[in-house]
């Protein structure tokens, strides 16, 4: 968790590696087999509930609005290069495959 003395730049680190993190788990869970599109869907709630969840600790201990509005954007773009990053691979693999 992040503490009062970080810097932004350690803020939007820490909140880009947290939404990675989360994106990772999504990607790894979706791609075993069996899952479906509500599997998916489902997945991708709790990654997004997971975020507000860590918002909520922030606002729970008085941070500051800027600190919590840059930790939760850095976390929803970690998810987005995670999830882009992991669609290009598998684009990849099915070029290389084909």
């Amino acid at each position: 968790m992040i503490s009062r003395v970080h810097t932004v730049e350690e803020v939007r680190r820490r909140g880009s590696e947290y939404g990675r993190d989360l994106a990772a788990a999504l990607v790894l869970a979706s791609s075993r087999e069996g899952a479906d599109r509500a599997l998916k869907a489902e997945m991708a709630k709790i990654v997004l509930h997971q975020i507000e969840g860590a918002v909520r600790k922030l606002e729970d201990a008085s941070f500051p609005s800027d600190i919590v509005v840059l930790y939760e954007s850095a976390a929803r773009e970690g998810v987005r290069a995670e999830l882009l990053k992991s669609r290009d691979i598998a684009a990849g693999l099915a070029r290389h495959a084909a």
